[in-house]
């Protein structure tokens, strides 16, 4: 008697085979979708991070080159300080600030509509790309300028805090498209001219 070989797998083999090749696609599809999170955080921390860096460096620069601080002025408009320093309040907090530039120029740097703009003669700038990141002005504490200044000396070069909190624009999403940084600096007017 001759027996016949015949070639195939049996359904136990297939069905083997089906489970090994589903384990292995879930644990790339695992690897992958984590990989993938991990560059949309990287880029939502790299987009805050040089935001915040770009807008202190120009701050700072303004600020260097300033003369005098002609306002100071809280969220609502009221004026704070308005006599070229610091000492009518001590350590006034406020959301915007003129200054006075060494060109006789006046730049004013406030925290307006979510962003910190400069605005110099008929120029106003958003220091941030509103398209990625965004300042939360909900509290004074989360954007503002700070003059100190020793008080009862009206010579002395004030210096002015600057601190400002940024989130990322795209908060609705999942958690690795968000992300909040604090930013804060201190700049003395080395060209004050009281």
């Amino acid at each position: 008697m001759k027996f016949r070989s015949e070639k195939g797998y049996t359904v136990i083999e297939l069905l083997t085979v089906a489970g090994v090749m589903v384990i292995i696609g879930g644990v790339l599809t695992g690897i992958i979708v984590s990989t993938l999170r991990g560059t949309n955080k990287t880029q939502t921390s790299n987009a805050i991070a040089q935001n915040g860096n770009y807008a202190l460096s120009v701050i700072s620069n303004i600020l260097v080159s300033s003369d005098a601080i002609i306002a100071l002025r809280d969220s609502s408009g009221v004026i704070l300080d308005q006599d070229g320093d610091c000492t009518s309040q001590p350590n006034p907090i406020g959301n915007e600030i003129d200054l006075r530039r060494i060109d006789g120029g006046i730049t004013t740097l406030a925290c307006d509509n979510q962003t910190i703009a400069s605005e110099s003669a008929s120029m106003s700038v958003s220091l941030l790309d509103t398209t990625k990141v965004r300042i939360d002005t909900s509290s004074l504490s989360t954007c503002y300028f700070k003059c100190i200044q020793e008080e009862d000396d009206p010579y002395s070069a004030p210096s002015i805090e600057v601190g400002f909190v940024l989130t990322s624009q795209n908060q609705s999403g999942a958690i690795e498209n968000t992300g909040t940084a604090d930013f804060k600096t201190s700049v003395k007017l080395r060209n004050y001219a009281p």
